[in-house]
């Protein structure tokens, strides 16, 4: 009889272990989650989703200086676009949808060395003058301090980044993840304005 109980008992507790562990696999992407590189390659490793305004450089109130940066931990060059693509991550109704964006750099490359590089959100959405109306690659470099030997790619496809529940990622060109980070401001504290998400 007492076998019979424990035989029950042990059935219950393996059944109810499957079932946790299914909903794991499946469970939807947490929001505030994290997910880091496991081999070198392009990596994310800043997010400044939430400027400050700047109405004494420009002529209107909206952000302009947002960007992503990344490192190429790899000891070879990488293309964007083709080696890897960046991806906007947004809410849309019950679910979370995911959209490319476009990086290109002034002089048409899109070689990435080993070392750092920077995509700016450049906000020419908002029209007028560059270095009025919007910032230009100097300005950005100035008020950011980007070092000469970092370099400057611009992003289109995205109106600048909302400062709460958003993500971004990298993928190669089998599609995979390779980097991803979503913030929100119900688990980060870094979301408002001039701060940054560092990993």
């Amino acid at each position: 009889m007492n076998n019979m109980k424990w035989k029950k008992w042990i059935s219950t507790g393996l059944s109810m272990i499957m079932a946790v562990s299914a909903f794991a696999l499946t469970a939807p992407r947490v929001r505030g989650a994290e997910e880091k590189p496991t081999e070198p390659g392009l990596w994310i490793t800043e997010i400044y989703q939430n400027d400050v305004k700047r109405e004494d450089l420009f002529d209107n109130s909206s952000d302009h200086m947002e960007f992503v940066e990344a490192i190429n931990t790899s000891d070879r060059s990488v293309e964007l676009g083709s080696d890897y693509t960046l991806w906007y991550e947004y809410p849309s109704g019950d679910a979370y949808v995911m959209k490319e964006l476009t990086i290109s750099a002034p002089d048409g490359s899109t070689a990435v060395a080993p070392g750092e590089t920077v995509v700016l959100c450049q906000r020419t959405d908002l029209g007028g003058e560059e270095g009025a109306s919007y910032a230009s690659e100097a300005q950005f470099r100035q008020s950011m301090r980007v070092p000469p030997g970092v370099r400057v790619y611009r992003v289109s496809g995205q109106n600048g980044f909302a400062e709460n529940d958003r993500g971004f990622a990298l993928k190669n060109s089998a599609g995979e993840v390779t980097s991803y980070y979503h913030y929100n401001s119900t688990t980060d504290a870094v979301t408002a304005d001039g701060l940054a998400v560092s990993l």
